[in-house]
């Protein structure tokens, strides 16, 4: 059995800029200039190869800036971890891709993959719990916690 262990990063030294990328819109700056928003921004998907096991991912394009001052968005950081059988990185990066836009909270894609962003969601409410008088972690000790389940 091939398998793949893919560390997803936004905390990085890298930025992606198209410089053919025109921007979207028309805004009105506070000093009274107009300019379009997202100029320079590659579009989402964008993917760049760093190495054999490292790749930069878009996942938040021109239309998803929502202001001219917003800034650049910041690729993902995908690397694959040297225990790894299952080694295309392009077609891993697809596939996180490919998670960013099944977002049961928005119509709207994710900046984060769902697996990863619904994990980190769970654990947040789960370490709220620690707060709630009388809680008891032993009663989601059931068959539950050792089934299969995804959302």
């Amino acid at each position: 059995m091939e398998f793949a262990f893919v560390h997803v990063s936004d905390e990085h030294d890298w930025a992606l800029f198209d410089t053919t990328a025109p921007g979207t819109g028309n805004w009105r700056m506070p000093s009274g200039s107009r300019m379009p928003k997202a100029r320079s921004v590659p579009q989402r998907g964008h993917a760049v190869t760093v190495s054999h096991s490292e790749i930069l991912l878009t996942v938040t394009g021109p239309y998803d800036v929502k202001l001219p001052t917003q800034g650049l968005p910041r690729p993902l950081l995908l690397r694959l971890h040297q225990a790894s059988t299952f080694t295309d990185i392009e077609y891993l990066a697809g596939q996180a891709f490919r998670f960013t836009a099944l977002s049961w909270r928005r119509f709207y894609p994710s900046g984060t993959p769902v697996t990863i962003l619904y994990s980190d969601l769970i654990a947040s409410l789960l370490g709220r719990l620690r707060h709630v008088r009388n809680w008891n972690a032993d009663i989601i000790s059931t068959s539950f916690r050792t089934s299969r389940w995804f959302l």
